[in-house]
């Protein structure tokens, strides 16, 4: 079997570890990493879907539109005669990535427990 660890001096697996140390450095913004059991607590993309007033809007749904922004945001740059004035080029590509690399964590995250009990008793609407 292949290691798992990572090098930095393979570009591939350099860009992957700078995802991981920007992942960790952003995530410290949202919730602390010691009250977070798993990713199986609520995130911040689970709180920006109850807030969206749309039905069926997801945690997933919500990793995505960012994605898209990102992307979206990645295309203007790479018009000829437009630099970025605040973000870089590189920093809107690895947030796409890690938002891409989230987005695909909430879709096989198992349903936290206590939220499928709240759920049951009808009271989805506060999870």
């Amino acid at each position: 079997m292949a290691s798992t660890t990572l090098r930095k001096s393979d570009p591939f697996e350099a860009i992957l570890i700078e995802m991981v140390e920007l992942s960790r450095r952003k995530a410290a913004d949202y919730e602390p990493e010691d009250t977070n059991t798993k990713g199986l607590l609520p995130t911040n993309f689970d709180e920006v879907a109850r807030e969206v007033p749309l039905d069926d809007y997801t945690p997933v749904m919500d990793a995505y539109t960012m994605t898209v922004r990102k992307l979206k945001r990645i295309g203007h740059l790479l018009t000829p005669g437009i630099e970025a004035s605040n973000e870089t080029l590189d920093d809107s590509m690895l947030d796409a990535a890690v938002y891409a690399v989230l987005m695909l964590m909430l879709q096989r995250r198992p349903e936290d427990p206590r939220i499928a009990a709240l759920k049951a008793l009808g009271i989805e609407g506060l999870v």
